[in-house]
């Protein structure tokens, strides 16, 4: 008589075995000043140089080159947000445990492009810089030439959509990684926002860290599986 033998098999560990080397999403280069120029490039411009993005959402903000309104009591403006994203397990990433991704975010009101940020953990165009020269800013003196002697060149910029293209930008320096250890997955995101006048004089500046858990989406899920034999 035939007996059944039950095994319970972790979802996770079978998906992680057979997706560890796949990749998610399209990949797409790293924005420049000429590929997305803030002020004049459309959306249709950015759909033809990236590809489809992996999300197109509209929302009203009281500015559309911040991800979040930062407070109420301002006047809104309509903006759409295209985000493209990328992964490659299998590539080499910038810091040994970090998952090598791309992330972009273009910010649109009406259909200008009005910012755009970018994020890379991939070693070849890591976007990583050391938040340790934001000491050395000084208001109303650096310029925009020094602070990327300090910094690098920025992953982002943006400009204010009633300012007009020659008021002044804002350069964007942003790196978000997930970080896998022995124990969690933390999203770990660093955020460095310069404001230059018309003479590219340093203005103001902001900087932003953040560490959070990272929760995937698929949850652990056990499946039966029933494996007759005699």
């Amino acid at each position: 008589m035939a007996k059944t033998l039950t095994r319970w098999i972790a979802l996770m560990a079978v998906l992680g075995t057979l997706g560890g080397c796949a990749t998610a999403g399209r990949d797409f280069k790293q924005p420049t000043p000429d590929m997305a120029a803030v002020g004049r490039t459309t959306k249709e411009q950015i759909r033809q140089t990236f590809g489809a993005p992996r999300e197109e959402r509209s929302d009203t903000s009281a500015s559309p080159t911040e991800d979040t309104s930062p407070g109420s009591g301002q006047s809104t403006i309509k903006r759409t947000r295209l985000w493209y994203f990328f992964d490659d397990p299998t590539a080499t990433p910038a810091l040994p445990g970090v998952i090598p991704q791309r992330r972009g975010d273009f910010y649109f009101a009406g259909d200008k492009l009005v910012s755009y940020r970018y994020s890379s953990t991939f070693k070849a165009d890591s976007t990583d810089f050391n938040e340790a020269f934001v000491a050395n800013l000084e208001r109303g003196k650096t310029t925009l030439r020094e602070a990327e002697q300090m910094l690098g060149k920025s992953g982002g910029m943006g400009i204010k959509p009633d300012s007009g293209e020659n008021i002044g930008k804002e350069h964007y320096y942003t790196y978000w990684y997930v970080e896998v250890n022995k124990t969690e997955h933390l999203i770990i995101e660093k955020r460095l926002q310069l404001f230059f006048d018309a003479d590219n004089v340093l203005a103001d500046f902001k900087l932003r860290t953040t560490r959070k858990p990272y929760e995937p989406k698929n949850k652990f899920i056990p499946i039966p599986i029933i494996i007759p034999y005699k």
